[in-house]
């Protein structure tokens, strides 16, 4: 699951296992079924109006956090990511301080 917040767009998510999405548009959502991940993913975001003190965080399960990287404006982050097949992951622009 990919989610968009604080006046920003995931526009792709690049790495192994990753399932072709379209751009979450500016606040917005997108899902599909990855094969499992293991790696280095980039993640390009966009925003119109960005906001401060945000953060790029990748979750497993929605409990485990797998990585974050705050966020200074437009362009590519790299998120390191294992989980399997069967694991709930979800990238997401949130508020605050990793």
């Amino acid at each position: 699951m990919l989610s968009a917040s604080y006046n920003y767009s995931i526009d792709s998510v690049s790495g192994s296992g990753v399932p072709a999405l379209d751009p979450t548009g500016i606040n917005g959502t997108e899902s599909g079924t990855h094969t499992g991940m293991s790696g280095t993913y980039t993640v390009v975001l966009s925003s119109s109006s960005p906001a401060p003190n945000t953060k790029l965080v990748a979750t497993m399960n929605n409990t485990t956090v797998l990585d974050c990287v705050a966020i200074t404006g437009d362009g590519p982050y790299n998120l390191n990511i294992t989980a399997s097949a069967s694991d709930d992951v979800r990238i997401a622009v949130n508020f605050g301080p990793c």
